[in-house]
């Protein structure tokens, strides 16, 4: 009986840690895309780089939807 319990705390600190190595991934990638932004604006972009802006902005929104996909299920889950 005492090792069901332990086995349930490992597995759940498990899920705990890969969840918080998800998210700080997501962030340095979301903070990547920024820089990449922020260069390209700095160095005054041409036309050819600007579709490039639009893609990263593309994928800076699909980072910021899938975290509120997320949470809106998280909250549907807790009611």
């Amino acid at each position: 009986m005492g090792w069901g319990r332990y086995a349930k705390k490992r597995i759940h600190s498990f899920y705990i840690q890969k969840g918080a190595e998800r998210r700080r991934d997501t962030i340095r990638m979301e903070n990547f895309y920024y820089e990449c932004v922020y260069d390209a604006l700095l160095n005054n972009a041409r036309h050819e780089e600007m579709t490039k802006l639009n893609q990263l902005k593309a994928k800076i929104t699909q980072i910021h939807s899938t975290r509120l996909q997320r949470v809106m299920l998280e909250n549907d889950v807790a009611n």
